[in-house]
């Protein structure tokens, strides 16, 4: 019997691999025997190494442009005989890609246009002529439902493997955390800028607030060149921090 050869495209962002977690496990769940492909951001790679849900991880970053990026992935994609493509993203370049790459059966939301390149074009809710927003965690476990997969709680689920669990002792170390210590961490940092980001004293104040009422102390966390915003809430932190 042949083994089913199922291909996710991942989203681009952090956090919405993050919300997609619960997907890639109900999948695998729920197709425990099949073969399972992921194509992912060579810098969002990291996030599943702690987890056993894909046997094949196809390394893309969707900024790469032009023949020399993506003959290599079509090829990929090609010889590693996928029959079905379940497309996370909205965009019309992930569907127009497995379409190239001769995936047969191509699951995704039919936005941007790029309906008449799937074959199970998932209507997106709408309200007001908009898509509707939803819980990511929903809007990715519902791509499932066309393998017949029910997906059930939509909670982020992570695995971390022994290095990445040794830099956070690292990391944790650096901080004055004591071994065991529980605490609150404030990730406060945002790739888009301000628009995205909650300003530095609404964190401090929801902080102190959760501070107070478990008893823990809050680590302010940040990545390379947002240590400006790490300062910004510590100094509305006070002691606090």
């Amino acid at each position: 019997m042949m083994r089913d050869c199922i291909l996710v495209w991942a989203p681009k962002w952090v956090g919405d691999v993050v919300m997609a977690t619960a997907a890639f496990a109900a999948l695998r769940r729920g197709l425990p025997e099949a073969h399972l492909g992921i194509v992912v951001a060579p810098r969002l790679a990291p996030l599943l190494e702690g987890s056993d849900w894909f046997d094949e991880t196809i390394l893309h970053d969707p900024q790469e442009r032009g023949r020399g990026a993506l003959l290599p992935l079509l090829r990929r994609i090609r010889n590693g005989g996928y029959r079905t493509a379940v497309l996370l993203p909205y965009s019309l370049r992930s569907a127009w890609l497995c379409w190239v790459a001769g995936v047969p059966r191509r699951i995704g939301y039919a936005t941007q246009g790029r309906g008449l390149l799937l074959t199970d074009a998932v209507p997106a809710p709408r309200e007001g002529g908009k898509v509707r927003p939803r819980y990511m965690g929903t809007v990715y476990t519902d791509l499932l439902r066309p393998l017949g997969i029910e997906p059930g709680p939509p909670a982020p689920v992570l695995g971390v493997t022994p290095a990445q669990e040794a830099s956070a002792r690292a990391l944790l170390e650096r901080r004055g955390a004591l071994p065991g210590e529980r605490f609150i961490g404030l990730a406060a940092g945002s790739s888009f800028g301000s628009s995205k980001r909650w300003p530095a004293p609404h964190f401090a104040r929801a902080g102190k607030a959760l501070a107070e009422s478990l008893g823990l102390r809050c680590l302010i966390l940040s990545a390379p060149g947002e240590e400006w915003v790490e300062e910004e809430i510590a100094r509305w932190l006070g002691k606090d921090a």
